[in-house]
């Protein structure tokens, strides 16, 4: 009796130790076949002459048109989107505002340098003013290095 349990257990292994081995090779049989099927396949690339050709301007069909591949629109400069005028899948004209970016923030630096401007312009021609009167040395205004248009300094 325990010679027959024995013999049953050891076949028992057997049989594991086999499906076992089977299940290995299939495992790497398939890891191998896929490691060759997700490497992507050469690009067909045609070489021709350049040459000139004609195409006709217009071509009369009925159907639709949607893009293979979509394109990301961003600004050269980062900031916050005001208003979106377009929606999908609508038809745009060349020069057709896409989206407007919020420019509070470049519309104040814009007033201070225009403040700033308005203000080197009011000193220069009080300095000049002065000069002309021969208030301020002559050599002092020559001295002071401008810090504004040249043409202001005439």
């Amino acid at each position: 009796m325990k010679l027959r349990i024995f013999f049953a257990v050891l076949t028992l292994l057997a049989v594991v130790l086999v499906l076992g081995l089977l299940y290995a090779t299939n495992i790497r049989l398939l890891i191998q076949a896929g490691a060759v099927a997700s490497t992507p396949m050469p690009e067909t690339v045609e070489i021709r002459a350049v040459s000139s050709d004609s195409w006709e301007e217009r071509i009369r069909t009925v159907g639709s048109v949607s893009a293979i591949q979509g394109t990301t629109i961003r600004a050269e400069a980062e900031g916050r989107i005001e208003g979106n005028s377009i929606h999908p899948w609508c038809h745009v004209e060349a020069g057709t505002v896409l989206v407007r970016q919020n420019t509070d923030i470049e519309q104040a630096q814009l007033a201070m340098a225009q403040a700033a401007a308005r203000l080197a312009e009011v000193t220069v021609n009080r300095s000049r003013e002065l000069l002309r009167r021969e208030s301020i040395p002559r050599l002092n205004w020559m001295r002071r290095k401008p810090t504004m248009p040249r043409r202001w300094l005439r």
